[in-house]
């Protein structure tokens, strides 16, 4: 999964940046940075994106 799709996915859901982190249980600011490409996804918040979408 690319920081791209994880966007794609958060809009196609018409979630906030903020909703996505609270699902995730992650930082808006960490959430961010991964849909700006500056943070790589861990195989954790890759685990939990799958069990969320």
């Amino acid at each position: 999964m690319t920081y791209n799709q994880l966007k794609q996915l958060r809009q196609a859901k018409g979630w906030s940046q903020q909703r996505l982190a609270f699902e995730l249980g992650l930082s808006v600011v960490l959430v961010q940075k991964i849909e700006q490409g500056k943070r790589p996804i861990t195989e954790k918040t890759r685990q939990r994106i799958k069990n969320l979408f």
